[in-house]
């Protein structure tokens, strides 16, 4: 039996971004909610620093539905479209969830990927 050469071509290797673009995309094609992992990476790329209630949901799992909402429909009237898309994605994750206190595990979810 022969073994099979070695594959030389590089692999990609994504980044955060492109991740989650490609899970919102996914996701909105399939009609189906973002999971956990996506609406983390979202919630990190869009914060705005300590004391947001996205920075807490990012960290720590934790949603505080009023306030990250709010956060949110700020975002969501930014001209940047992909903002929009995320921000849309995200406040569809809170509004299935609801509040709730900090999970456990969260600060291991995340997308990761490579082809």
């Amino acid at each position: 039996m022969r073994e099979r050469e070695p594959s030389h071509e590089p692999i990609k290797v994504f980044t955060d971004e492109e991740l989650v673009e490609i899970a919102v995309n996914h996701a909105a094609e399939a009609h189906r909610y973002i999971g956990h992992a996506t609406a983390r990476m979202i919630a990190a790329a869009l914060h705005g620093g300590l004391s947001t209630a996205l920075y807490s949901f990012a960290s720590t799992g934790m949603i505080e539905k009023p306030s990250i909402l709010h956060e949110l429909s700020a975002k969501a009237n930014l001209d940047d479209e992909q903002i929009q898309r995320w921000s849309h994605s995200l406040a569809e994750y809170v509004l299935l969830h609801g509040d709730r206190g900090p999970a456990e595990g969260w600060s291991k979810v995340w997308l990761k990927g490579s082809l």
